[in-house]
């Protein structure tokens, strides 16, 4: 009898504590559950992802030049039918500016009569419009601009041997103003030309090809090529030695 009366005490301790715990649970507000978050810092400063280095390009290797060339210019002469007047002793720059237009423009190749007409009008034209009988390049090709609606020109300074060959190649003659004496070119009367120009139309590996229109014989002309540098010279008043190393080359 003692014994079920110390159980029965004991399952009731039991129910109450149960009962007194849920009523307890039950009286607390869901306000009074607060949620805890873990949270990750975050930064405002974008992240910056670097691309990855851009690979050097070596530069492409320049092409060496043909050992030869020869452009097909037509040849004029400064003095088509052999008279040496005062017009055509001072012709060169006419004929050699011709030439070029002529191959540049894919006109027809004048017969002897039209271009000795076309050197003299020209002549004229220089002469009316302020130009003296000798011309520095840049004149010839301001003349060329106005009187033949020719342009497209550059003026190359102190031009090297690659430089004049590398034009050839790329199908542009090149008009040469030179110290003329310093041309060793037989045909030429003695002791020749203060002032020439000629068009040099092709090389090979000694020598430069021109269309030299100082002699009937200019077709196909063949200077070394130290002498036709050597005898580059612009035109100046004083000693034509001392005149710029400048060339002409319509692209």
């Amino acid at each position: 009898m003692y014994k079920s009366s110390q159980f029965a005490y004991v399952v009731a301790i039991g129910l109450f504590i149960g009962i007194s715990g849920t009523v307890l649970y039950l009286g607390t507000s869901k306000q009074d559950i607060k949620p805890t978050f873990t949270t990750t810092p975050t930064s405002n400063t974008p992240t910056v992802v670097n691309p990855p280095p851009e690979e050097k390009k070596e530069p492409e290797a320049k092409k060496p030049l043909p050992t030869s060339a020869l452009l097909e210019v037509p040849f004029y002469p400064q003095a088509p039918f052999g008279r040496w007047d005062a017009i055509h002793k001072e012709t060169c720059e006419e004929a050699s500016l011709l030439m070029v237009y002529t191959y540049k423009k894919k006109e027809p190749v004048m017969e002897l009569e039209a271009l000795d007409r076309k050197l003299i009008n020209f002549v004229e034209w220089q002469t009316l419009s302020g130009y003296g009988y000798d011309v520095t390049v840049k004149e010839l090709r301001d003349a060329a601009r106005s009187y033949l609606g020719f342009d497209g020109a550059e003026i190359i300074k102190n031009p090297t041997a690659e430089q004049i060959e590398q034009e050839i190649v790329d199908g542009n003659p090149v008009i040469v103003p030179a110290a003329g004496r310093l041309l060793p070119n037989p045909y030429f009367t003695p002791p020749g030309p203060r002032y020439h120009m000629l068009v040099v139309i092709g090389y090979d590996s000694d020598e430069f090809i021109t269309n030299d229109p100082g002699t009937r014989r200019g077709e196909h002309f063949r200077y070394q090529k130290n002498d036709l540098l050597n005898a580059i010279h612009d035109y100046t008043a004083g000693d034509i030695t001392t005149g710029s190393r400048n060339i002409l080359v319509y692209h």
